[in-house]
């Protein structure tokens, strides 16, 4: 790093010291004695200035986690992504939609439609969601609330609404908490930090090794997240919470269980573990609301008595 000049040589500049004047730009001799013109300190000051700005303003925290991130795009970027996202899907897998009237979709739908009522997202936010006939126990979602339900996920939960609220609360909770919007951020900084290896010191570093150090474990993080959020959100929709772990040790064994560094999801049985632990403090903190909604319409309906 460069070393901004002492106090000392700066009063022998100003006392008029035998060096040559020098026009137009004022060099200053730092310790490691190298002159360095005031615009790069001008420069780098701007540019300090700048990137603090941006990254304060891309700022964010995460809705009912509390996590603290940098997002650098755009809701309506990342919505209008994921309508095409979604469309496309749709088109390539047009021949696996389940009809309407297959009755896997009276359930999701009765779901979401209670999850949905509590998610804290805007009314006029339009879900909707389809069920692939593909034997994955599987489900995902994309930024705008479209959701995609593998036939293959009924295969593990079966006729059980809170089992399904389970995983469609995970889904909502990715939505929620603009996960897919968080990653194209990270993947923005890492693509900038490769590239500036390269420039700067010329190291072309593999993608693997970013994808394992940062990639992979932030999608666990992003994960382990949506389960905290969508366990909440089971819970104010009116399911208990404490079946939810039993999802994912029925998981455990239909998924095929891999290198855990080498994942993007968390491991079946961890996540029903960490459920377990959550589970009695979404349970609290739904009675809590309820308590705290039920005073708030006495009061209201105390004051909109007309005294006599």
């Amino acid at each position: 790093a460069l070393a901004a000049p002492s106090l000392r040589s700066f009063a022998r500049f100003s006392a008029g010291s035998s060096r040559p004047h020098m026009h137009n730009t004022v060099r200053s001799r730092g310790r490691l004695g190298w002159n360095v013109p005031s615009w790069v300190w001008a420069s780098l000051a701007i540019g300090t200035a700048t990137t603090a700005a941006f990254f304060y303003k891309s700022f964010d925290v995460v809705p009912e986690s509390g996590r603290g991130r940098f997002i650098f795009v755009s809701r309506n970027f990342e919505q209008k992504l994921g309508h095409s996202t979604f469309q496309s899907f749709k088109q390539q897998n047009h021949d696996r939609i389940l009809p309407r009237s297959h009755p896997y979709y009276a359930s999701v739908t009765r779901v979401l439609k209670r999850l949905a009522a509590v998610s804290g997202m805007p009314k006029r936010t339009q879900w909707e969601f389809i069920i692939v006939k593909d034997p994955a126990p599987n489900a995902f979602v994309v930024p705008g609330g479209k959701i995609c339900v593998f036939s293959g996920l009924f295969d593990v939960i079966g006729p059980d609404d809170a089992a399904l609220a389970t995983v469609i609360g995970h889904e909502l909770a990715h939505v929620i908490a603009r996960h897919a919007a968080e990653k194209m951020s990270v993947s923005m900084i890492l693509m900038l930090g490769r590239f500036a290896l390269q420039t700067l010191l010329g190291l072309d570093v593999p993608m693997a090794f970013p994808n394992i150090l940062i990639s992979l474990p932030f999608s666990r993080v992003c994960e382990s997240e949506a389960d905290f959020i969508g366990l909440f959100l089971m819970a104010r929709a009116g399911y208990d919470p404490r079946q939810a772990s039993d999802v994912w040790v029925r998981m455990a064994k239909r998924v095929p269980r891999g290198i855990a560094l080498l994942q993007t999801h968390p491991d079946p049985l961890d996540r029903a573990a960490r459920l377990r632990e959550w589970a009695p403090r979404a349970i609290h903190e739904t009675q809590q609301r309820r308590s705290l909604e039920r005073h708030h319409r006495m009061a209201k309906a105390l004051n909109s008595t007309p005294s006599r």
